[in-house]
C-alpha cells in the first residue's frame, strides 16, 4: 500500500510507502515507479505490472478490448524520443535508465500509459494494483546486488528503432 499527495497541482501526484519515501509518480495519464535494480528487472516488471494495468482497465471498463503481452517477443526499442520496453512493435513501457534527465534516482524505472479516458481514480487504482507486482519484485531482487552505473551504458539486450502512431 502507499499514500498519494498532490505534487504541484492535481494533475501531478507523488507516491510514497509508508516510512515516506517516494515509490512512484502520476502525472496526468502517466505512472510510472523506481527502484529497480537493472533493465532485466525492468523488462520482468513491465510485462507483469502491464497485465495488472490491463486487468485494472478491463474490470472498470469491460467493454474495453484486451491487449495481451507475448513475454517471448518483449524487448527493447527506440522512438527516437524515449526507450520502450515493448511487445514487439507496440510499446508497453518506458524504461528511465538511472542518472538521467527523467530520471535522477541511481534505479531503473518504468512509466506506463493509461489511456486518456481513464479517469484520475482509475489510475489511482490501476497504480496500487502495479505497486503490488513492483513491490514483489523489488522485494525479490538479492540485498547484495550491484547498484546500477550513475552513467547511463549500452544495453546489452536486442534492440530496434521504431516510430509511434500519433506521438
Amino acid at each position: 500500500m502507499f499514500k498519494v499527495f498532490i505534487d504541484g497541482n492535481d494533475d501531478r501526484l507523488k507516491l510514497e510507502d509508508p516510512a515516506g519515501r517516494k515509490i512512484g509518480w502520476i502525472h496526468d495519464h502517466t505512472l510510472g515507479f523506481g527502484g529497480l535494480t537493472n533493465e532485466n528487472a525492468a523488462l520482468r516488471v513491465a510485462v507483469d505490472a502491464w497485465r495488472s494495468l490491463e486487468k485494472t482497465l478491463q474490470r472498470v471498463y469491460p467493454g474495453r478490448a484486451p491487449r495481451p503481452v507475448n513475454e517471448s517477443n518483449v524487448r527493447l526499442v527506440h522512438d527516437g524520443a524515449y526507450e520502450w520496453i515493448a511487445d514487439g512493435s507496440r510499446p508497453i513501457a518506458r524504461l528511465l535508465r538511472p542518472r538521467t534527465e527523467r530520471n535522477s534516482e541511481n534505479s531503473f524505472a518504468v512509466e506506463f500509459l493509461a489511456p486518456s479516458y481513464a479517469t484520475q481514480h482509475v489510475t489511482i487504482a490501476a497504480a496500487h494494483a502495479m505497486w503490488e507486482i513492483f513491490s514483489e519484485h523489488i522485494a525479490s531482487a538479492t540485498p547484495n546486488a550491484t547498484p546500477p552505473a550513475t552513467a547511463p551504458k549500452e544495453s546489452t539486450l536486442p534492440s530496434s528503432t521504431f516510430a509511434l502512431e500519433g506521438r
